[in-house]
């Protein structure tokens, strides 16, 4: 289990100790004034199970902010951890994202700080914030180098090295190096400074997400006929569904693969090039309660069963969030088949709603797949990038899967060049 202390300064002159601890959500407890032993009534959840552990606070501007570890941290090469944060006017919570969405919700908020960008580390998680002697903020974590993921002599034991990068501000809110995340060889980080009176060389260059530029009209589809377009096929057999003048609505179907790709698949060509693909989902999966595991619909860029990427909203359970799956054949005996790693909340009514988004790039002659999700279709957060060569044959899909019983109804994929 895991755990942070601290002393907890708040308003009208007086302190006491806390400790937050948590390997399957966050819990803080008031501790005794030696810091001994915690006060078991003072206890409060302030981080979802099925999602968050490793908390860490940092104060800042009358917040505090809580930075908490989400996803598979040792899996090797297809390790998805990363790092997400809320905050709050108190240690207690609660702790909402930049969307306003509480990290205890169904729908588990929580804003991404540091997730994989498509260079050599992977898994970027754990983290510790601290301030060097001139003043600059960073990010202590551990992280996965994915040309040499695991001890020597020892396959499935993964290596986790120490990094560092600086905290940048965007709107009110912590990213690591300006949302370009994980430094490497090839983006070195400055070291931070050590001695009084130093100054850093670190300069601040804010990200910029990537945006549609074109739509390929021959690739999209507002699903508004009666009948699917000629450029869609299936594999795998084909699932019940209707065209409802409106969407695409297509029942689950269960996938006895573990990876889950081996279910009807809804597809059509990808193109050549870099290019985005979206879609807006809505999935009549209940907004509450643990009965519906697994279920599953999104997004699936397809090279063969064991070779893809996969943008879903899924159930988890008492919890309803967007993961971002990357399959591939394992290269050597002992290697993982499959990793994921989480992306922000989906929006709740009366359903599960949410927008996904996947970016394809060439980046320095290796293919980078980029996921984004929004609740609303107006904001998108950025999750990590997998990187991967579906090559040729890559498809772009629609899928439904695990268990029966529910409906998946894509409003329309809309296939984009990129700015």
């Amino acid at each position: 289990m895991k755990q942070r202390e601290i002393v907890i300064r708040r308003p009208f002159s007086f302190f006491f100790l806390a400790i937050l601890f948590g390997a399957s959500g966050l819990v803080v407890s008031k501790l005794s004034a030696d810091g001994l032993t915690s006060d078991a009534s003072s206890e409060v959840q302030v981080a979802m199970d099925s999602r968050y552990e490793g908390g860490n606070w940092w104060y800042r501007d009358g917040y505090y902010y809580l930075f908490a570890s989400a996803s598979q941290c040792c899996k090797g090469p297809l390790s998805g951890y990363g790092v997400f944060v809320g905050r709050a006017t108190t240690p207690a919570g609660p702790y909402l994202d930049a969307q306003g969405v509480s990290m205890m919700a169904i729908n588990v908020g929580g804003t991404p700080v540091l997730k994989m960008n498509g260079n050599s580390v992977v898994g970027p998680g754990g983290n510790v914030i601290f301030r060097d002697e001139s003043g600059r903020t960073y990010i202590l974590y551990h992280g996965i180098v994915s040309s040499n993921p695991y001890y020597t002599g020892d396959v499935g034991y993964t290596a986790r090295p120490g990094f560092i990068d600086a905290i940048d501000s965007v709107n009110g809110w912590p990213v690591a190096r300006g949302g370009f995340r994980p430094s490497d060889q090839s983006a070195p980080q400055p070291l931070p400074i050590a001695q009084p009176g130093g100054t850093s060389s670190y300069v601040s260059v804010l990200a910029t997400p990537d945006t549609p530029h074109t739509a390929i009209g021959a690739l999209s589809d507002s699903f508004n006929s009666t009948a699917l377009s000629s450029q869609w096929s299936y594999i795998h057999g084909q699932p019940p569904y209707a065209m409802t003048g409106g969407s695409y609505a297509v029942q689950t179907v269960y996938d006895f693969s573990y990876a889950l790709a081996n279910g009807p698949l809804l597809t059509e060509s990808a193109p050549a090039g870099d290019y985005m693909v979206e879609t807006k989902l809505t999935f009549d999966l209940p907004v509450i309660g643990a009965n519906a595991d697994y279920a599953q619909a999104g997004l699936l860029l397809y090279g063969d069963n064991e070779n893809y990427v996969r943008l879903d909203v899924y159930s988890n359970g008492d919890t309803r969030q967007v993961e971002f799956v990357k399959s591939e054949t394992p290269p050597a005996p002992g290697y993982p088949t499959w990793g994921t790693t989480d992306l922000g909340p989906p929006s709740l009514a009366n359903q599960v709603n949410v927008w996904l988004r996947i970016v394809r790039r060439n980046v320095n002659g290796q293919q980078n797949y980029t996921a984004y999700s929004s609740a609303h279709g107006v904001t998108w957060i950025q999750s990590g990038t997998w990187v991967d060569d579906l090559g040729s044959r890559e498809k772009i899909c629609l899928y439904a899967g695990n268990p029966p019983g529910f409906t998946a109804s894509f409003d329309y994929v809309t296939v984009s060049t990129l700015q």
